[in-house]
């Protein structure tokens, strides 16, 4: 039996709002945990990665979701240009505003799950895209039952420039190395070979610095882009999630 829940919790910024998705699949004890990266778009009424996803892992675990903090969402205001939302929508949001919101969205999740099941799960898996990967690894220092992270997309830092909301007062790679080197679950980091935002060095440096990770990977998909939504410049988001879905699921 899966129970879906969608509902929206406290943020800190902006609308103050943090939406969160959840599916419980009381046939499974694994949760996955799917977290967006910077500005990402993982609202519920809307057709994203994290849906499809969320959809297909439900049928073998629980998931849960969320979407962090903002003043509006783009397709609000369908005039602007991306850059237009990002610094109007995220302006004046600080990297420790949004860990607080990310921090707030795993803990529901987690606490949905407990309350529908009466236990913790087995085991969370946390499948970070982008900046979502560096959330997942500082998600672990606390919450111990993390097994296995996914990053797809993500670096010890990314080509954006420091004026960008949430980046000016992003950390230096040896704040995220403490975490990464202190990390005792599984890790697995997949670069798009054509990413715009992450090079190749800054994500085969997440895998060298896991050094205490018992099971740890690294792959490049060729062609495709920071998002893994397109591949040598078609969009196949279709394609690509369930190319993820093989990667991620856990038997």
């Amino acid at each position: 039996m899966i129970k879906r829940n969608k509902y929206k919790i406290d943020g800190v910024f902006g609308r103050k709002k943090i939406d969160i998705e959840i599916a419980l699949n009381s046939k499974s004890d694994v949760l996955y945990i799917l977290l967006h990266g910077a500005y990402g778009k993982a609202y519920h009424t809307t057709s994203t990665k994290y849906q499809k996803l969320s959809k297909i892992l439900s049928k073998h675990s629980s998931v849960g979701f969320y979407q962090t903090s903002r003043w509006f969402m783009q397709k609000e205001k369908p005039n602007l240009s991306y850059d237009e939302y990002r610094d109007q929508s995220f302006g004046g949001k600080s990297f420790l505003d949004e860990w607080e919101d990310v921090q707030r969205g795993a803990n529901e999740i987690l606490r949905s799950y407990g309350n529908e099941f009466e236990k913790p799960p087995k085991k969370i898996v946390c499948v970070g895209f982008s900046l979502g990967g560096l959330w997942s690894i500082m998600l672990s220092k606390d919450i111990k039952i993390i097994s296995d992270i996914y990053m797809f997309g993500s670096g010890i830092k990314f080509m954006i420039p420091k004026t960008y909301p949430l980046f000016e007062s992003f950390p230096s790679a040896d704040f995220f190395a403490t975490f990464l080197s202190n990390y005792s679950g599984n890790l697995h980091v997949i670069h798009g070979s054509e990413d715009e935002l992450t090079g190749k060095e800054e994500a085969q440096k997440l895998f060298d610095l896991a050094k205490n990770s018992p099971a740890r990977s690294y792959e490049e998909w060729l062609g495709v882009d920071h998002q893994f939504t397109y591949r040598n410049d078609l969009q196949c988001e279709d394609e690509l999630v369930d190319k993820i879905i093989k990667t991620i699921i856990y038997r």
